[in-house]
């Protein structure tokens, strides 16, 4: 009988030790085995660090992003410009996109193409035994355009003619608006003095868009073409009045050279200035040129 009452307190014992091992009580259990006589086994209890026995909750997701635009060079922003390309990866979670933009991917990574306005698009990692994860990215288009002068002045001595060129900036500068491509729409302009015969004429845009290239911080997204500002010559004859010609001009994004012209993100104003003097002041956006009615012929 002491065998067996021996036996039957021993699995006791083991059992409520896994149990107490397991669910944590704080403490774990030791026994002590009478060495004679008809004593029954003790467990004795010895304080240790304690252990839960609530369910652990599932890891969580993980989910990453790298803009495929070196610069900016901050690769792992959630701000990036319209049409603006993002690849994103999880480790073994399964990804998915929704808001204003192009998912292209399968399984752990895929390619997100921001939408051609502003807006947010969510991507999110999720998993059945995990808990899912999202990246809120937040979509910008471009606020203006940043015209930085260029090359020579354009006039002709004696005559009220100025011209310049200029280098092209979409902004901000914190985005990449690589990809996309810029154009100006025509207007209906204003002039007056030497320049009357152009009043209510347009300013004569170039219809072909211009692809836009890399950042360039302080800058912007730099447009690929260079731009002419000039004051035109109606060719009347001297003396010349103080006189005015000015063009506001609206300039549309577009994510693809054929498609139609959406509404204007920005207007800009040109203008070419003659005061009684005779100086001569061609201005767009930033830039600007400054030349007489007598200074020698000068070309861009």
């Amino acid at each position: 009988m002491m065998r067996l009452s021996q036996t039957i307190w021993a699995f006791l014992g083991f059992a409520g030790l896994a149990i107490l091992a397991a669910c944590g009580s704080g403490q774990t259990w030791t026994q002590t085995m009478p060495q004679t006589g008809r004593h029954r086994q003790s467990l004795q209890p010895v304080v240790e660090p304690s252990h839960s026995c609530k369910p652990s909750l599932p890891p969580p997701c993980e989910i990453s992003s790298q803009t495929f635009a070196t610069v900016p060079t901050d690769r792992s922003r959630t701000t990036i410009g319209v049409n603006e390309q993002v690849t994103v990866s999880s480790g073994g979670c399964t990804l998915s996109a929704s808001g204003d933009g192009t998912w292209q991917g399968t399984g752990y990574t895929g390619t997100l193409t921001a939408g051609p306005t502003s807006g947010t698009v969510t991507v999110t990692a999720s998993h059945a035994d995990m808990t899912s994860a999202s990246i809120v990215f937040t979509v910008i288009q471009p606020s203006g355009i940043l015209y930085a002068r260029v090359n020579g002045i354009r006039h002709t001595q004696g005559r009220p003619d100025v011209g310049m060129q200029e280098d092209l900036y979409l902004q901000p500068d914190s985005v990449s608006f690589q990809g996309l491509y810029q154009k100006e729409l025509d207007d209906t302009g204003s002039a007056t003095g030497a320049w009357a015969c152009f009043n209510g004429q347009g300013h004569n845009p170039n219809p072909n868009p211009a692809s836009v290239g890399a950042d360039i911080v302080g800058y912007g997204s730099k447009v690929s073409a260079v731009d002419s500002a000039y004051s035109g010559d109606c060719g009347y004859n001297a003396p010349f009045a103080a006189s005015v010609n000015q063009d506001n001009i609206p300039d549309v994004y577009l994510t693809s050279p054929t498609e139609p012209s959406p509404p204007p993100f920005t207007t800009v104003l040109q203008a070419a200035n003659l005061n009684s003097s005779g100086t001569l002041m061609m201005t767009k956006g930033a830039a600007s040129a400054s030349t007489t009615v007598g200074s020698p012929t000068s070309n861009y």
